[in-house]
């Protein structure tokens, strides 16, 4: 069994990330992420605070045109050329089919989070220009720079010579650069004279990011869900319906749930994202406890997992020949 499902979430992780759509948000959301500085630049106060939401924001929403986009074009597309039948007259149990793409799809975004991650706390470690005198963190220019054109020539030049996958080669490359890259740097400040490790590196918006990681999560299960039974227009839109619900909810329903039986199934059944989003958090410079990020990622597995048994269901009760 285990083995079944292994295969097949590889298989659907190499396809997730083969996407061209899936290079494009990626690259889009890197370049945006990497500007941010120069956008925040033109504000007169709070730069950092500015600097600091679009980062997040762009992050978050990268998460959630990637787990649409993957979750439809690795799910719904094999329903409908009916080659999911090759898998399914197989011994493979629907709970491992759905358990199989979801653990596919899991590791297509955590890949785009960890690498969108990376990047946006290199870039805080970079700071907002404030003056004409701004002393530029060059160890992180060059390093982080350096790393996102290699990757690039590298993905081009296996695609040129090998006929490799051109975005899947860059991805590949750009993780193990990167990392390298960001590992190297925290031993340097932006003078590269040596410092205690990850001197520079804001760990609070660590924890932010990766509670980031486990609300997108939560978004790619309901789009495997929803890949099952609706193309990928629907399956966006109720994404999206989703995710504003779910960062108002406290606003939107959290008074009413107290007095109306409806409104407390709506606020118990959506994905309450405003426990993810600490922006706030990270503008009045609060310790975010460890407790609280082990809880919340408890909150997003346990989620997931009743999304993924109604998607069982609601997948075994579909009539695919």
């Amino acid at each position: 069994m285990l083995q079944r499902i292994v295969a097949i979430a590889v298989n659907t992780f190499t396809e997730s990330v083969r996407q061209p759509v899936y290079g494009i948000i990626l690259f889009s959301s890197l370049v945006l992420i990497c500007l941010s500085p120069a956008f925040s630049m033109f504000s007169m106060t709070e730069d950092v605070k500015i600097m600091t939401d679009t980062g997040l924001a762009t992050i978050f929403l990268a998460g959630l045109l990637l787990a649409a986009f993957s979750a439809s074009g690795v799910i719904w597309r094999e329903i409908e050329s009916k080659t999911v039948l090759t898998v399914v007259t197989r011994p493979v149990r629907t709970l491992e089919f759905i358990l199989a793409k979801f653990g596919g799809i899991i590791l297509s975004l955590a890949t785009a989070m960890y690498l969108l991650t990376l990047v946006f706390i290199l870039m805080i470690r970079i700071g907002v220009p404030e003056t004409a005198s701004f002393e530029l963190d060059r160890a992180v220019t060059l390093g982080l720079l350096g790393s996102l054109l290699l990757s690039i020539i590298i993905g081009g030049c296996a695609n040129y010579f090998f006929n490799k996958h051109f975005v899947s080669t860059t991805i590949t490359v750009a993780v193990c650069l990167i990392t390298a890259a960001f590992a190297v740097l925290c031993f340097f400040d932006k003078n590269f004279a040596l410092q205690s490790f990850g001197a520079d590196i804001n760990r609070e918006l660590a924890k932010t990011c990766i509670l980031l990681w486990f609300a997108v999560f939560i978004l790619g299960a309901v789009a495997t869900v929803l890949s099952t039974r609706l193309g990928i227009v629907m399956n966006m839109v109720i994404c999206m319906v989703i995710f504003i619900l779910g960062l108002l909810s406290d606003h939107i329903l959290g008074e009413l749930a107290h007095t109306n039986v409806l409104a407390r199934i709506a606020y118990a059944v959506l994905p309450n994202l405003q426990f993810f989003w600490l922006a706030d958090a990270l503008t009045m410079k609060s310790i975010i406890p460890w407790s609280y990020v082990v809880n919340v990622i408890g909150y997003a597995v346990f989620y997931q997992a009743a999304i993924i048994c109604l998607g069982t269901l609601v997948f075994s009760s579909r009539e695919l020949s």
